[in-house]
Order: structure tokens, then C-alpha cells, then sequence
């Protein structure tokens, strides 16, 4: 079922006369809708029959006020659906609902007031839908997926064909087809027959009549701020560690006993140790000894972490591509306008030229020059002349072809080539640039990311950086121009991040000297440079970058929120030179 906006709010306003009549109703092909109970009659499995005096809030919660639950049952072939999948559907179709004004006014706090039942199992849709494991629970909904949903909470009847779409479409990921349900049929009775009581378990569902509401308020503020407090510690272990995946697999190790092949996994001793003690730092693993397991804490948190992966995933990726908001380091540079990629237009407006057809009005620009031009006149009247009208004009750019050139010598362990390779994940998403990785290390310097515009292709290169050895910085800069001239790279633009001076030298004895001559060959290629490099070496990288015509950047540190702010600005001055209309 798809329903336009307008075909929804129909059929919300029909479902409303039918529910307050005591009647069900079909959405779609395959769901009933109702206040009441629904009972599949295996002699007649095209009918469904409304048990019309069987509220389905005084039945699965015990309610002492009727008409307060709306029962939801979605019929499938027969077949076990994956509970979590159909929660994760729902969570994103209401989060796709914020985008739809005054319509469903959903959101996806909104999950807490949902309750589902599959074969597999079910609870509260925002929970760990572990519960509804009894045998007869599970037998009777091999054919459909019952939701229920509190009428006085949460997005009400406006929300539900958004809900019975998300199922439907679930439904059909994991290779069940929709059932059309032919007739219903509305009869007195003595409700369901099979075992409700997961229904209703306190642990998991805030439908349930409240025997204390302050307590099941204080109980569901509790379990709130367990969640955030969940999601900020994760977030924060994959900055630590560098991606989420990285947490998740030291946690699984914790879980499993297998610690040890964990830390073979680890490139450099160092990590080993410093990553378990960020464990142990948040409380998720026990303090004595390095072989032993999770903690309680840890335990649910990797719960949490299993369940919800994919928004934490998003949510880590939202971080990043934010990243040159959130402030820098300090930085020696020139002051660049940044251009924001998404859209692949810049636009500027401008006044009206004299005889030019106006195009795209600027309204509200429009609309200012004239209150402004009427205020300083002290005109009687407000009335718009021509003089006033502010037009938009739009001009695209040519994405940049970057190649960063990463110095992976053993001094970038840590923390600084972490924060490489985010700013490498940032570049991809937040730009439509293509990207490639050069990386330099004692005598090596090879493409580890050919150009992409895949982040999962990037993260899988950068994923097998090791830093070692010493700096063969001018191999590195050569490297990355003899890549950028193969590839035939169109806007090009080679970025250097290194945190030293070279070490190792490419055509004579002296390191220094064939750095600077690498930056000559790459200023007389004509390729624009730039380079990140860290305050101490600020002299000898001033030098170098200088004989390249390029654009030091010293930083304090190589922080990811310095970098990002950088490699935008550096972009900037090629998108805004590129420019066209």
C-alpha cells in the first residue's frame, strides 16, 4: 500500500467514522484496523472477524477505559518475519514523516507508544523485542503482524497508513507476500483464544494500564536517559576508536572471550592498551586483568549497539559530516568563502541589471530593498519600483578531483591517523569530489585509495594503513603528483597531511632539499597545493609549500575538525575558480 499525502488524510477521516462506530476496517489490501479484537478463522482464512465486543485495550493491556488502543493486523504468507526489521522499517517511515507538515506529526519517540507482535517475537516497537516467545503467541502470527498502537499518545490514527506501508514494504524485503483479506466479518465473542500475557509484560510496553503513573512515568524516564546515555557513549568510543565498527568489534570480542585476537587485529602495541582502557574508562569492561569480559553495563550497551546499529551508524555519519562546523585548531592561512557542494550551484543575488528579464525573483531580498528605500525616502505609501527588485542567480562548479597525500610513518599512530582518515570519510560526504589516498611510509608510497566517490570503497583502503617507519615525504608529494597526472585528474587539487619533517631522501642525502624540489615539480605542473602540517615544523614546511605555490596550514594538532575546515577551504578556492553559469 502507498498512499498519497491526500489519499492518507482520507483515509484517516474514514477510519475515524468506522472506529468510533465500533466497526474495523480495511487499510490497504492486507491490514484491519480497529478498537477491537481480530480473530482469522482457519476454515475461512480470506475472512477476518471483528470480535465487536472485545476492546482491544481492556483485552491485551488490561485497561479500565476503552477506546484507547488502536489494533493494527497486517496479513502475510505464511512464514516467520524478523521483528527487528519491521521496527526498523517503522522508525524510518516516521522519521521520514517529520517531513511531512500537519500530516502524520509523527516522530520516531512515537515507537515507544507502538507494540508488535511477530512469529518471532515482539514488545514495545522502540524496545529490545524480546518478548512474545510463548509457543501459542508465536504459532498464531505466522499469517500477519499485529501492531498496537496508544490512541491518546503518539502520532493517533494520522500515522497509520505511514505505519501499514513501512510493514508492507518490510514485509516484502524479506520475500513475504501480502495477504488480501477479502471480508470482514463484525460478531460478538469471547476475544482470542491463544496465550496474551507477552502482550502485556511491564518490562516492555507503555500501554499497559498504569497502576502508578508516577512510577511508570519515572520508569520510562529512566529507560530514556539509559538510551541517550547509551548512544553518547558509543558515539563517543567511535571517535576514540575511530569508526563505530571498530567498537562494535572490541565489544564482540569482550562478549566472546576472544580478546586475544582482538589485540592481534590492533597494529601497534600501544593501541592494544589504549583502547581498553577507554573500555574501562566508560565501564564496560571489568577492571582486573586484561583477558576479562564485559560488565553489566558493557553488556547492554552491546545490546544496544546490535539493535541498533543502522541509526547509530547515521548518526555517527551526520557527526562527520559536520565536521568543519564544530570550530578548529588554530590555523595560519588565508581566509577562503566556503562553498557547500550538496546542491552542486552556487547562488548570488543581485540587483536587477537594466533590460535584463528578471528570471528568479529573490522575493524576500526584493521585498528588504524596497521597506529600505521607502523608509529612507519617507514616501506616504509603500510601493515597489523597479530599483528594488533583487534577482537569484545560479552558477555550477566543477567537482574537485582531490588526492591526499597521508604521511603513515610510525609517528602518526593513534590519534592523528584516525583523524585522517575521518576527514577522508567527511571529504565523501559531504561533497560530490572524487577522492584518492597516497600514502608514504619509510621507502613505500602507493595508492591506497584509487579515486572514488564510494565511502565504502575509501574505508576499506584506509583500513589497511598501518603506520610505520620513517618520512619519505618527497616520494610522497611525487607520489601523489605522478597519480594525479595518470589519472588524468580534472580540478585537481593534491592535499599533504604529515605531523613531521622528511627523514628519508628520494635523489640526493639531504631529505630536506628533495622535499623542496618534489614541491618545484608539482608548482610546475600547475597542480594546486596544500598541506596540514604541525606547528614545530612550521619554518621547514613554510619553505617547502612555498617553492610548490601552494597553502600551509599549521595546526597544534592533526585534529579531524582542523582538517575538515582546511580541505574546505582549499577546495573552496578551486570550486570558486571554476565556477561557471
Amino acid at each position: 500500500m502507498s498512499l498519497s499525502p491526500d489519499a492518507a488524510a482520507r483515509a484517516c477521516v474514514t477510519l475515524h467514522s468506522l472506529l468510533t462506530q465500533g466497526r474495523g476496517a480495511r487499510l490497504g489490501e492486507a491490514a484491519v484496523v480497529s478498537r477491537r479484537v481480530h480473530v482469522l478463522d482457519p476454515a475461512h482464512p480470506e475472512e477476518v472477524r471483528v470480535v465487536v465486543n472485545a476492546d482491544a485495550g481492556q483485552v491485551f493491556y488490561g485497561r479500565r477505559v476503552d477506546e484507547r488502543i488502536v489494533h493494527v493486523d497486517v496479513f502475510h504468507a505464511v512464514g516467520e518475519v524478523d521483528q527487528r526489521q519491521i521496527a526498523g522499517a517503522l522508525r524510518q517511515a516516521m522519521a521520514r514523516c517529520q517531513g511531512c507538515p500537519g500530516r502524520c506529526g509523527l516522530c520516531e519517540s512515537d515507537l515507544d507508544w507502538v507494540d508488535l507482535q511477530t512469529a518471532l517475537g515482539g514488545g514495545r516497537a522502540s524496545g529490545s523485542l524480546a518478548y512474545g516467545q510463548t509457543t501459542t503467541l508465536r504459532q498464531s502470527h505466522l499469517n500477519h503482524v499485529h501492531l498496537a498502537v496508544g490512541w491518546e499518545q503518539g502520532g493517533g490514527l494520522a500515522g497509520l497508513p505511514c505505519l501499514v506501508d513501512a510493514v508492507e514494504r518490510s514485509l516484502q524485503v524479506q520475500g513475504l507476500a501480502i495477504r488480501r483479506v477479502e471480508r470482514l466479518v463484525h460478531e460478538a465473542g469471547n476475544g482470542p483464544k491463544q496465550d496474551i500475557s507477552d502482550y502485556a509484560s511491564r518490562m516492555d510496553t507503555y500501554l499497559r494500564e498504569p497502576a502508578d503513573s508516577l512510577q511508570q512515568d519515572a520508569e520510562r524516564a529512566q529507560g530514556m536517559a539509559e538510551t541517550v546515555g547509551y548512544m553518547s557513549s558509543l558515539l563517543n568510543l567511535a571517535e576514540d576508536f575511530g569508526s563505530l565498527d571498530e567498537v562494535a568489534d572490541a565489544l564482540e570480542a569482550m562478549a566472546s572471550g576472544e580478546v586475544s585476537n582482538w589485540f592481534e587485529r590492533l597494529a601497534r602495541v600501544e593501541d592494544k592498551y589504549t583502547n581498553m582502557e577507554k573500555l574501562r574508562s566508560a565501564g564496560l569492561v571489568s577492571p582486573a586483568g586484561p583477558n576479562t569480559g564485559l560488565t553489566e553495563v558493557g553488556r547492554r550497551i552491546l545490546d544496544y549497539l546490535r539493535e541498533h546499529r543502522q541509526e547509530l551508524n547515521m548518526e555517527f555519519k551526520r557527526l562527520l559530516r559536520k565536521l568543519p562546523w564544530q570550530g578548529a585548531s588554530k590555523l595560519t592561512g588565508p581566509r577562503v568563502n566556503l562553498v557547500r557542494a550538496e546542491t552542486g550551484r552556487r547562488l548570488r543575488v543581485q540587483p536587477l541589471v537594466d533590460g535584463e528579464w528578471p528570471g528568479e525573483l529573490a522575493v524576500p531580498e526584493t521585498v528588504v530593498a524596497a521597506m529600505t528605500r521607502h523608509r529612507r525616502s519617507g514616501a506616504a505609501s509603500l510601493a515597489l519600483e523597479r530599483d528594488d527588485l533583487r534577482v537569484v542567480r545560479r552558477t555550477r562548479y566543477r567537482p574537485v578531483d582531490i588526492c591526499l597525500v597521508l604521511d603513515a610513518s610510525a609517528s602518526m599512530a593513534g590519534r592523528r591517523l584516525r583523524a585522517a582518515k575521518s576527514l577522508a570519510e567527511h571529504l565523501l560526504m559531504s561533497t560530490r569530489d572524487r577522492l584518492s589516498v597516497v600514502v608514504f611510509q619509510e621507502k613505500d608510497v602507493r595508492v591506497q585509495v584509487p579515486f572514488t566517490q564510494d565511502i565504502q570503497t575509501a574505508r576499506a583502503g584506509l583500513a589497511r594503513v598501518r603506520p610505520l617507519g620513517l618520512t619519505p615525504l618527497a616520494e610522497g608529494v611525487i607520489g601523489g603528483l605522478n597519480y594525479l597526472k595518470g589519472s588524468r585528474a580534472r580540478n585537481p587539487l593534491l592535499l599533504l597531511i604529515t605531523d613531521g619533517i622528511p627523514t628519508v631522501p628520494a635523489w640526493s642525502l639531504n631529505p630536506l632539499e628533495d622535499a623542496r624540489q618534489a614541491s618545484r615539480q608539482v608548482a610546475a605542473a600547475g597542480v594546486p597545493f596544500g598541506c596540514i602540517g604541525l606547528e614545530p615544523n612550521k619554518e621547514f614546511l613554510q619553505g617547502m609549500v612555498r617553492e610548490g605555490n601552494g597553502t600551509l596550514y599549521s595546526v597544534d594538532e592533526l585534529e579531524k575538525e582542523a582538517m575538515a575546515r582546511i580541505a574546505q577551504l582549499e577546495r573552496g578556492k578551486l570550486v570558486a575558480s571554476a565556477t561557471r553559469p
